[in-house]
């Protein structure tokens, strides 16, 4: 057998034109197929773990589907009529200082309407000032 005979062995592929294409084209398929199932997959974690895997709070965290139609409607948190441990507000006389904001305005910028006193928001904040807490009440009045 000469040299030119052993190089020419067939390994499998032809070379015929018609062939060649088919081939290709097989290939491509086969890789589209291949990314389409990766896809899947991406999309398939996705819907069970949540958009963040891992790291979903678990607010967004979807119902499990063997989960118990009672268990689904559970209402989490505090039982009824529990107070809790949240800041306490405290009165206008039980704050250190008040302080009342007045709208200067008489008319409406917008409409140049006369203006009539109307309710106020009241806020009860503490304020840490030069490593003193004083409770300050705000009274801001309204008009409409």
């Amino acid at each position: 057998m000469s040299y030119q005979e052993s190089k020419a062995k067939d390994y499998g592929v032809n070379l015929c034109e018609g062939c060649f294409e088919k081939q290709r084209l097989i290939d491509r398929q086969f890789e589209e197929i291949q990314q389409l199932k990766q896809k899947l997959n991406v999309n398939q974690r996705r819907l069970k773990d949540g958009f963040f895997g891992s790291s979903t709070p678990s607010s967004q965290v979807p119902l499990k589907a063997n989960s118990l139609e009672e268990n689904q409607l559970k209402k989490g948190g505090a039982k009824v009529g529990h107070q809790g441990f949240g800041r306490q507000v405290f009165t206008c006389s039980q704050a250190d200082e008040v302080r009342i904001s007045e709208v200067a305005e008489e008319t409406s910028q917008v409409c140049e309407c006369q203006l009539v006193s109307h309710s106020s928001n009241e806020r009860a904040i503490d304020d840490l000032q030069r490593e003193v807490v004083r409770k300050i009440y705000y009274e801001i009045r309204r008009k409409r």
